[in-house]
């Protein structure tokens, strides 16, 4: 598992470690549970709604007709029990009869603006003449114009509050065996169970959004850190956060959070085939009439929402309040509890705006590790109308005012909407944390496994050096056998501009040593590392190493220990000695470039020869290889987002197209340089989210050599033989046994996300996930780059075949297999003949997501 894939495993390693410190399970509440059916019939009744009377807690029952749900307290409560062609009841219900309750509704005819919808047994959902869609199609029809976003100027402040919490809390439980950090506990405004806070974040800031041309931007005032993250290095940690939590927009046809899409119950396109639609009361809020709308999804095994939306009773149309949450039984992983609240207030000149946001989200890993995560948002000083156009002029979409993580406590006092203790107490509770050996050393081992590097001190403040990463420490290839490597660089704590790093490796069958390093001076200075985005750097580099050629996809991570194992050993590899001096930078808006000039040397390796065939066809070897290049690089993804570490960034997928060009000189007589030539390449790529069907990744990619070059010069298609899978790459290629000049690549990945085998009886609960996939190449090759026709040319390797068609090779695949594993049966398709190729085999994957 490479670093990438360690990376997502963030948020499960903190469970896991925090949840060692204590673990759960009592409240000063009980359990009340049970099933509703029909009375005549007996059949179970879904999509119920129970809710004790006199609270806002409330459920929705299964397709089994089950529900649970949790008191307020010890004492004895009523519950109200309402569905559509039902007569409602109520039961009461205390701490000794609360579980196991079968509860039976009496069928009634319920007339609705004159419309009779009888429900019996087995429900008969239309949505012909049904008043509840009527009604949700006049929402839509008005969710725009209703909206502030339809007004050219808005500015709103936000206090945002974001906080993590073990679940389900008991003192005296994990480590711990007193009880040290009850006092810190607290109740949980999502099921009232006792929660241990670990993490909190707020922060207070401006947004100015205009609609033409639209751009948003946000100025942050203030931000507070308290908690577990003070301990432990979780650089990319918010950026994460942020897309995993994101805010819910209704209104969005599709509504994207836990990084999955899901169809919006306001979408223009899918809400009436998507969801079923029930009027479930006419309800007073804020002493005002309205319409509760419930609904849910046809399928509960899709990725859509349940819940309700509370419409004014009047031509407005206007939605005042919405909670959802997603049914238990969606293909979602670690995700027991969901509930989203949002409300909405009408401004004076009658469009509505945000006034509360709330999320809480219950995640448990395999019963082991119990998290709350906490997200809310109050929204003041609202404005509209009010043209603020000098501050769209700044390109930055986030700025932050000096010392605006540094706030005093008087600053957030004025800001919170209520008194919150949890700052004060996780302050209090992590002096005790630090103070007991064990648990301080619990909390070092959770920094190495997130970060992957040690520390030269464990304090994020204080500390200077990282070694690592750990995970290429011990690799092993066909060249070097065995091969151990570790590295340095430093951090923003040595200079917050210039930064160092440097690694050494040997190889135990080459007994070789083999070394690099690097100095990068930032333009802009920097909180952590060299890497951050937006990156304005100019870098110095020198590496004297093994190379891997045909797998440019791993170039720079070609030593991680799980890639040491592969389907077969290829003589691929160069030794290359390469001085590089590059300049990069980005831009906010989603524009990279890169200007570089290096020098290479390369030597064959293991088996790879170079060299040529004279004019009496003697073969004469060439020991190594030089050249002297010069190329820039041009990217462009709008409004790119990325989870940054310390050796790699993740790009957060969006539908935005992705523009890559890269273009590369041969500088011949320049330091050394033996060759002219030009390669250029262009690449475009793009995701598309169908929810509820999944999503498709398509990527295709055209390059060209222009100039007679020797073959590690060419093209050669990224073949992978690990037996984990890898992007972009092709899976059933074997490396340098296609070489072209000129080529043209194409992927294209389905992820179903559970489409089909939700509709499996059975196969269903296992929650496992489609996954889909093509690719290929076509390529060719000029005369003068073609040994067997110009004898000049360096000669191929032996495993190098001609090609005058394309390359196909396709993958069927399960994911989420124990919510962690992926497996593909891979499949090639063409050049059949060629020899040593393998046509089928399987390749393993490794991803946690929801």
């Amino acid at each position: 598992m490479n670093n990438k894939h360690i990376f997502h495993s963030l948020i499960l390693i903190i469970i896991l470690i925090i949840n060692n410190i204590t673990l759960s399970a009592q409240s000063n509440g009980y359990r009340i549970s049970g099933i509703v059916t029909d009375a005549e019939t007996g059949k179970a009744l879904e999509a119920v709604l129970v809710k004790i009377q006199k609270t806002k807690r409330g459920v929705l029952t299964d397709t089994q007709g089950h529900f649970s749900l949790l008191s307020p307290s010890g004492e004895e409560v009523n519950i109200q029990i309402s569905a559509m062609g039902y007569r409602s009841k109520s039961v009461k219900v205390a701490a000794h009869n609360a579980n196991d309750l079968r509860i039976q509704l009496q069928p009634s005819g319920i007339s609705l603006q004159e419309v009779i919808v009888n429900r019996r047994g087995k429900e008969k959902y239309s949505k012909k003449n049904n008043p509840a869609v009527e009604l949700i199609r006049k929402v839509i029809a008005r969710k725009d114009s209703n909206y502030i976003d339809n007004e050219q100027y808005r500015r709103m402040s936000v206090y945002e509050r974001l906080l993590f919490s073990l679940n389900n809390y008991e003192a005296g439980k994990g480590l711990i065996r007193g009880k040290v950090l009850e006092k810190y506990a607290d109740s949980s405004k999502l099921d009232n169970k006792k929660i241990l806070p670990f993490s909190l974040h707020e922060r207070y800031y401006d947004i100015y959004a205009r609609k033409q041309p639209a751009d948003k931007k946000k100025i942050v005032m203030g931000y507070n850190k308290q908690g577990i993250d003070e301990q432990i290095d979780v650089s990319g940690f918010e950026q994460l956060l942020e897309e995993t939590v994101k805010d819910v927009n209704l209104r969005n046809n599709e509504v994207q959070i836990l990084m999955q899409a899901f169809v919006g119950p306001l979408s223009s396109t899918s809400a009436i085939d998507f969801f079923r639609w029930y009027i479930r009361d006419t309800v007073q809020v804020n002493g005002i009439q309205h319409i509760q709308l419930g609904f849910l999804p046809f399928n509960t095994n899709d990725l859509g929402f349940s819940g309700d939306i509370f419409v004014r009773n009047d031509a407005s149309y206007a939605v005042q309040k919405v909670q959802i949450r997603i049914p238990k039984k969606a293909n979602i992983n670690f995700v027991k509890d969901i509930l989203i609240e949002q409300e909405f207030a009408p401004l004076p000149n009658g469009v509505w705006a945000p006034k509360r946001y709330d999320t809480f989200i219950n995640l448990d890993y395999l019963n082991i590790g119990k998290v709350q995560i906490q997200k809310q948002q109050h929204f003041t000083n609202v404005v509209t109308g009010m043209p603020n156009d000098f501050v769209f002029a700044n390109t930055t979409p986030e700025v932050t005012v000096k010392d605006f993580d540094k706030q005093p406590e008087s600053f957030w006092q004025t800001r919170r909407p209520t008194a919150d203790p949890s700052a004060r107490n996780l302050n209090a509770m992590m002096g005790e944390i630090r103070n007991n050996k064990s648990l301080n050393f619990l909390l070092q081992v959770a920094d190495v496994m997130t970060t992957g590097y040690l520390h030269s001190d464990f304090d994020p403040e204080k500390n200077k050096l990282d070694f690592g990463p750990v995970t290429r420490i011990v690799s092993r290839n066909n060249v070097e056998g065995l091969r151990l490597r570790m590295g340095v660089h430093t951090t923003a704590n040595v200079h917050r501009q210039f930064f160092a790093e440097g690694y050494g490796a040997y190889g135990f069958a080459d007994h070789r040593w083999k070394y690099g390093g690097q100095l990068t001076w930032s333009f802009h200075k920097k909180k952590n590392h060299k890497d951050e985005f937006p990156r304005n750097n100019f870098s110095i580099k020198y590496k004297d190493d093994v190379n891997v050629l045909g797998r440019d996809f791993m170039r720079q991570v070609s030593d991680n220990i799980v890639r040491s194992f592969k389907t077969s050993e290829a003589d691929n590899m160069v030794y290359q000695r390469t001085f590089e001096a590059e300049y990069l930078k980005e831009w906010h808006k989603g524009l990279t470039f890169a200007a570089v000039a290096r020098t290479n040397t390369q030597q064959p390796a293991g088996g790879l020869q170079l060299g040529y065939n004279d004019a009496s066809g003697a073969y004469i070897p060439l020991n190594e290889l030089n050249t002297t290049e010069a190329g820039i690089r041009i990217r462009y993804h709008h409004n790119q987002k990325f989870i940054q570490r310390k050796e790699y960034r993740k790009a957060i997928p969006t539908e935005y197209f992705i523009f890559n060009l890269e273009s590369t000189w041969g500088l011949k007589n320049v330091l050394g340089g033996n060759y002219k030539y030009n390669r250029t390449e262009l690449m475009l790529s793009k995701s598309v989210w169908m929810p509820p069907f999944g999503k498709l990744f398509l990527q295709t990619k055209g390059q060209k050599v222009w100039g007679q070059v020797p073959y590690p010069l060419l093209i050669t298609p990224n073949a992978n033989n690990s037996y984990t899978l890898q992007k972009e790459s092709f899976n059933l290629a074997t490396p340098l046994e296609f070489l072209h000049d000129k080529q043209v690549e194409w992927h294209l990945d389905y992820f179903m996300g559970g489409w089909l085998l939700n509709r499996i009886p059975l196969i269903n609960r296992l929650k496992l996930r489609e996954v889909f996939g093509v690719r290929g190449f076509w390529g060719g090759l000029s005369r003068e780059n073609n040994p067997a026709l110009n004898p000049q040319q360096m000669l191929f390797p032996e495993i190098t075949q001609p090609s005058n068609s394309p390359y196909w090779e396709y993958n069927v695949g399960i994911e989420n297999i124990f919510q962690l594993l992926r497996v593909d049966y891979v499949h090639r398709l063409s050049h059949l003949q060629h020899h040593g190729i393998k046509k089928q085999g399987f390749r393993i994957g490794f991803r946690m997501t929801f």
